[in-house]
């Protein structure tokens, strides 16, 4: 059963450099583009309380990204402790 009221993300994000961004917390990593056929969406358990409403539960990690004009890389790490 659901629970009434979920904290579902709670992040904080800080930009050292212009095409630098960190952020550390509770999230949801979504590489997929699908809608419900999400190869690359690994990282995030699902909430399968509701069987008509899927959600994502986020998970505590820390992300890199960098951004460029004609590409980015993200690097994503889920320390164990938080599990």
């Amino acid at each position: 059963r659901r629970r009434f009221v979920t904290l579902r993300l709670a992040h904080v994000d800080y930009r050292p450099l212009p095409d630098v961004r960190l952020r550390i917390g509770k999230q949801v990593v979504d590489w997929s583009v699908f809608d419900e056929l999400q190869p690359a969406n690994l990282m995030n358990p699902q909430d399968g309380s509701d069987p008509f409403r899927r959600s994502d539960a986020g998970t505590y990690s820390l992300v890199a990204r960098l951004d460029r004009a004609d590409f980015y890389c993200e690097l994503v790490a889920m320390p164990f402790i938080f599990q």
